[in-house]
């Protein structure tokens, strides 16, 4: 129970928006040290959660612990209790086995006092009332007095601090709009530079510079602001400027005086959100587009039909252009007298169901006859492909398409020797399944010719960061999301929904929210394991950057490594390389860190035999050529991962 001082009267307040303090009442208290301030800190970041000892280790010194690491942090622990206990608040934090907790309900933060200033701002705006958005968006800034955490030691505090500052620069960026509306275009000009010069490939920054000069009659500086940065964008990245950035160049060009149109004046948070490839919209939605969009006319019959089918395809979807090319392809190619294959295969999650209601949706547009088997593991999936081919029967050119074929195993050769070939001549068939299309479908000759395969690849980070915004992701979410999920539709929309949730429902644990997506993502992409060998296996492939038999023979206890190693190699989530097996992308992401979670021990212990093991083939290999120059650049590398110790 946290005792009080008498009245209730004094303030506890944390400041992290800066170097980290504590104010009790009137009085700044000394923290102590900075790996001190980094173990307070990270408690208090777990917002009334137990964090383990290991955690605070890792937090603190990452793979460079000391072998007194434990200890360090239990007696940094007792003088934050002393202190705290000298200011009335004794039992503010409590022991578990193994850990520590701090209770948050006697603090307030000023991190969290930004957050709602900020969002009270959005509110403000959207009701309206710039002149009020703006003055919450000042005070939230003037909350700051410093970088974030400044001085505070460790990777979790590095963490933290790259994720304030990101909201920070959000916020000035959506203030800095703000006072443009407000018609405040000469001291915006005066202020932006200072921005630019600490976040120099921030392009939204540059289109604020670029209004506020030209709107304060220095149109030629804009212009000159322009060609550097496109200068700038060319030499550091290989790009240009994005659209909009050429869209306000392009008004300034033209000495166009309408600059206060919606196009100059939407904040980032604000602009219209790109719908994803894999983004998926329900049937409400895809009727409200269908209601307020006009209807597309029917296509000129003196227009090529190529060009037409164009404009249809390229609507209102972004990404999947290889898949929907070959489709095309096979929309547009004379028909023959027998069907055409389109095999499209990814691993779970890839947004192959997606993807294959669009193909329907252009076939539909095409003017084809479309029949799509969703869920083909029902026990009537042959009865509805019978009623498919009745209803397809006497249609040009129709369009079946087929989702987790894999499940129609046993139907296979129904499918491949009689069911298609009863369909009408040049009847387009597309299935879409983990796994591409059988030795027997290659080898039939009577599909010579026939089959296009195409394997839908992760989301570039662009697509990926269109999907987040079409979901309405806090923008300073973005970049974590896109990163741990790596381009997998699945792991980006699944966050994307527990972001909205977190936002709406004020701010539940973001600890909890990390722990629902990774272990969602992993019962989705990893499926079930045999036997606990099984899975400690699929860990190790996670965790090396190429597993081998006599690397599972070192890492697992219970052995059968031979076993294992098939096991792994017809996993769906595991690649075969030229130097073993690998989990890449968002699986081994979630594997990492779900086992890191649940059986830190266990993780470290996989971690040092791995190491062990990646450090004796080294040893082995440079003993058997000491000749070669190379040998200290090229193969270790392909034993271990970057983000493995020993590497570096």
């Amino acid at each position: 129970m946290i005792e009080k001082p008498d009245g209730g009267s004094a303030q506890y307040r944390f400041t992290i928006l800066g170097p980290p303090g504590l104010i009790c009442g009137d009085t700044w208290l000394d923290l102590g040290g900075p790996q001190q301030q980094a173990v307070l800190m990270l408690l208090l970041a777990n917002g009334g959660g137990f964090v383990r000892i290991g955690e605070l280790i890792d937090g603190l010194w990452g793979d460079q612990a000391p072998a007194t690491g434990e200890a360090v942090i239990r007696t940094y622990v007792s003088r934050i209790r002393r202190l705290l206990a000298e200011h009335g608040l004794c039992g503010a934090i409590s022991s578990q086995a193994g850990g520590y907790m701090l209770d948050p309900s006697p603090f307030t933060l000023d991190a969290e006092e930004f957050d709602d200033l900020v969002e009270a701002a959005r509110q403000e705006r959207a009701d309206g009332h710039l002149a009020a958005a703006a003055e919450h968006l000042e005070r939230a800034l003037g909350l700051w007095r410093g970088t974030a955490l400044a001085g505070v030691p460790g990777e979790a505090a590095e963490r933290e601090r790259s994720r304030l500052e990101r909201l920070r620069l959000v916020a000035a960026q959506e203030s800095l709009w703000l006072r443009l509306e407000l018609g405040e275009h000469t001291e915006v000009a005066a202020e932006v530079p200072l921005l630019i010069e600490q976040n120099r490939l921030e392009e939204p920054l540059y289109e604020i510079q670029l209004l506020a000069l030209c709107r304060g009659g220095r149109r030629a500086e804009a212009l000159e602001v322009y060609r550097m940065v496109y200068d700038l964008l060319g030499k550091e990245l290989g790009v240009g400027p994005g659209p909009r950035l050429r869209a306000v160049h392009e008004k300034i060009l033209l000495a166009d005086g309408d600059l206060d149109d919606e196009l100059a004046l939407v904040p980032p948070a604000e602009r219209p959100a790109r719908r994803s490839a894999d983004a998926g919209e329900s049937p409400q939605e895809e009727a409200a587009d269908a209601a307020e969009s006009p209807e597309e006319p029917d296509p000129d019959p003196a227009e090529p039909a190529g060009a037409w089918l164009e404009r249809h395809l390229d609507r209102g979807f972004i990404g999947r252009r290889g898949e929907r090319a070959a489709f095309r392809d096979l929309l547009e190619g004379a028909g023959g007298a027998g069907p055409r294959l389109l095999f499209v295969r990814g691993p779970a999650g890839a947004g192959k169901s997606t993807l294959l209601r669009k193909l329907a949706d252009d076939a539909t547009t095409a003017g084809r006859r479309v029949r799509h088997l969703r869920a083909p593991g029902l026990a009537d999936a042959r009865e509805r492909l019978e009623r498919f081919a009745a209803e397809l029967s006497g249609a040009a050119g129709p369009v079946l398409l087929i989702d987790a074929v894999e499940e129609l195993e046993h139907l296979e050769p129904w499918l491949r020797e009689e069911y298609l070939w009863r369909l009408p001549g040049g009847t387009i068939i597309v299935l879409a399944g983990r796994n591409g299309p059988s030795a027997a479908w290659l080898t039939d000759p009577a599909w010579s010719g026939t089959i296009t395969v195409r394997r839908i690849e992760d989301l570039t980070a662009a697509e990926s960061t269109a999907l987040l915004e079409a979901r309405g992701v806090d923008p300073a979410l973005v970049p974590s999301i896109v990163d741990f999920a790596a381009g997998n539709p699945f792991a980006l929309s699944l966050a994307a929904e527990v972001a909205r949730s977190m936002a709406a429902t004020g701010r539940p644990s973001r600890r909890d929210a990390v722990r629902y997506v990774v272990d969602t993502v992993l019962a989705r992409l990893a499926g079930d394991a045999p036997t606990p060998a099984h899975r400690w296996a699929l860990h190790v492939c996670a965790h090396a950057r190429h597993t081998t038999e006599d690397l599972l023979g070192a890492v697992v206890p219970e052995g059968r490594a031979a076993e294992l190693f098939d096991w792994l190699r017809a996993h769906p989530g595991v690649e075969a390389t030229t130097y073993g097996l690998e989990v890449n992308g968002v699986l081994r992401e979630a594997l990492d860190d779900h086992l890191r979670w649940r059986d830190p021990a266990g993780y470290e212990r996989m971690r040092h035999r791995i190491r062990r093991h990646v450090m004796d083939e080294v040893l082995i290999w440079r003993d058997d050529h000491l000749e070669e120059e190379l040998w200290g650049d090229r193969r270790p590398g392909l034993f271990l991962r970057r983000d493995v110790p020993a590497s570096r």
